[in-house]
């Protein structure tokens, strides 16, 4: 598998940030942190970090590793972090256990 964290997190039913539930084919992401095995739709985390929030939403743990560079600008940073998790697509298979 290209996600080799997949295996071990499983996706919940909801994202927690929206509300809503996953759907099939929708994008998915958690934190490279190993200590945080939340999820979320990418967009939903994506905005939580350009909004400056560097933590998970659930667990308060570090979602990215800090940026060095300051002049990144704040859409520029949560890009940067964005890439550096890891994304998955969410499958049937996958929320079949979620509840």
């Amino acid at each position: 598998s290209n996600f080799p964290l997949a295996s071990r997190r499983r996706v919940p039913a909801h994202c927690v940030v929206c509300l809503a539930l996953y759907e099939p084919g929708d994008a998915v992401v958690w934190s490279p942190n190993r200590s945080c095995p939340h999820v979320f739709h990418e967009d939903c985390i994506l905005t939580w970090l350009s909004r400056g929030k560097k933590r998970c939403p659930c667990c308060r743990k570090k979602f990215v590793e800090p940026t060095p560079p300051p002049a990144a600008t704040e859409k520029g940073a949560a890009e940067k972090a964005a890439a550096t998790a890891t994304a998955a697509t969410a499958t049937e298979g996958d929320m079949a256990g979620a509840g």
